[in-house]
């Protein structure tokens, strides 16, 4: 080890305790599983357990459930199931679901810190793998659609990485089963497919027919499960409700009119996040007393850039009433700013990180559009779905802000200071969801309640 990669490693363990930091992420997930299982009951998580219960009570699939998501239900109605069947009647059964969420949630963040701590610091992937423990898209801890999609994708993102890294074909199979379960979590990240395609094709023709075999075969078994219980006829009258579901039968055209509409007020809002963190990037500086360098600084303005816009965050809560579920600006200001470090420092970065950000990055975007596509939210309600390549975008800057840098070098420590601003903001936002209860007075669709049983579905 070089000396300068030893003084890293020492400015390192002595600002971050890796032991430390894991006990301490680990402590506080579990203490906010006392919340995040006992307390909370969203319209979103009521509509998913109802279609999850009528899967395990023998609904039938299109048939008889027209909802748009209702395959989405398949892997937790089989929990459902065997709850019911071990216990006998629905009692605290939400508790049961939510407590399976909270295992698929450890076991993706697990995954992810394994994979990730091949490739940097340990305290790098602890931090990251952190984020998955504690976000969640509207903070429902149960096993519901839009927290299985992002944690299908990590996994499905995971496996494709580590195989073509390894050259392990049969995680390619593996990546394919999550890959299945992503699309019957949210039916329209089909699209996907052009993404992992293109990606497994540079790397050879077999390679993608081992990734798309267990899709290829679900996709055969469901239709013969399918026209086994009604005719063509039968099935075209119930897609067509299907598609006319009442929450989220808008016209595209309306859908994409809305977003358009929201796009002045993301960009100014990104402009003053962007010109405050300008001004107090300059006051560092100052208080430093040291020449502005413009070119160095940069690296420094995409950590505090999203990280002001975590903070302004709780403003929206707190100040403007905002749902808990919006405005989401800072995770699509850290995928634009991890997007952005990539495209400066491509050439320092890509050998080791290449792969990484050609599968999160593209797979993210195409699965946030696919969501889009189908969910009856805005926009900015929806950024949370880039998490896979906002992991990125973390990893990305904490390499570029500390690994690589040189203690010595005054300009790097102000590197590691927004670093740490950046790390602080992220760990203040998702704390609060976690530990903080957040009323929707406004909106009518959540409630915080003590929840002892649910009997009633």
């Amino acid at each position: 080890m070089s000396s300068v990669e030893s003084n890293h490693n020492r400015t390192t363990n002595r600002f971050w305790n890796v032991r430390t930091l894991q006990l301490l992420i680990v402590g506080l997930f579990l203490v906010s599983l006392i919340k995040r299982i006992f307390v909370g009951l969203d319209i979103d998580e009521q509509y998913s357990v109802t279609l999850l219960y009528r899967m395990a009570t023998g609904d039938i699939p299109v048939k008889e459930m027209w909802e748009p998501h209702q395959t989405s239900a398949i892997v937790p109605g089989i929990l459902a199931k065997l709850y019911m069947l071990i216990k006998g009647d629905t009692e605290y059964m939400l508790v049961f679901l939510r407590t399976a969420g909270a295992l698929i949630q450890a076991a993706v963040a697990y995954a992810w810190y394994r994979v990730v701590s091949r490739k940097t610091q340990p305290w790098i992937a602890t931090f990251s793998a952190g984020i998955i423990l504690f976000v969640l898209p509207k903070w429902i801890q149960s096993p519901e659609f839009t927290n299985m999609q992002i944690w299908m994708l990590i996994l499905t993102a995971l496996l494709v990485i580590n195989s073509l890294a390894e050259s392990k074909d049969f995680e390619l199979v593996i990546a394919g089963f999550f890959f299945t379960l992503e699309v019957l979590d949210y039916p329209s990240c089909v699209l996907l497919i052009f993404v992992f395609a293109a990606i497994l094709l540079k790397h050879g023709f077999k390679k993608v027919l081992y990734f798309f075999a267990v899709p290829v075969v679900s996709l055969a078994a469901f239709i013969v499960y399918i026209f086994r219980h009604m005719s063509f006829a039968e099935f075209k009258y119930a897609v067509g409700h299907i598609m006319s579901d009442g929450s989220h039968s808008a016209a595209l055209s309306d859908k994409l009119l809305g977003y358009a509409e929201e796009i002045p007020s993301l960009i100014a809002w990104l402009l003053v996040y962007a010109a405050i963190s300008v001004v107090l990037i300059l006051v560092m500086h100052l208080c430093m007393r040291r020449k502005v360098e413009m070119g160095r600084i940069y690296v420094c303005f995409l950590c505090v850039w999203p990280g002001i816009a975590m903070l302004d965050q709780f403003r929206f809560w707190l100040v403007e009433g905002s749902p808990i579920v919006r405005p989401q600006y800072g995770y699509f200001a850290l995928f634009m700013a991890g997007w952005l470090l990539w495209l400066k420092e491509k050439a320092s970065l890509k050998d080791k990180w290449g792969v990484w950000v050609h599968v999160l990055y593209p797979a993210s975007l195409v699965a946030f559009v696919s969501i889009l596509l189908l969910t009856n939210l805005d926009m900015k309600a929806s950024f949370v779905h880039l998490l896979p390549a906002v992991l990125m975008a973390v990893v990305l800057m904490a390499e570029k802000c500390v690994c690589l840098a040189s203690a010595e070098d005054i300009q790097d420590r102000i590197k590691a200071v927004s670093l740490y601003f950046l790390t602080a903001c992220i760990a203040a936002l998702i704390l609060f969801g976690q530990f903080v209860i957040v009323k929707i007075s406004n909106a009518g669709n959540y409630e915080d309640i003590f929840l002892v049983r649910q009997k009633s579905l």
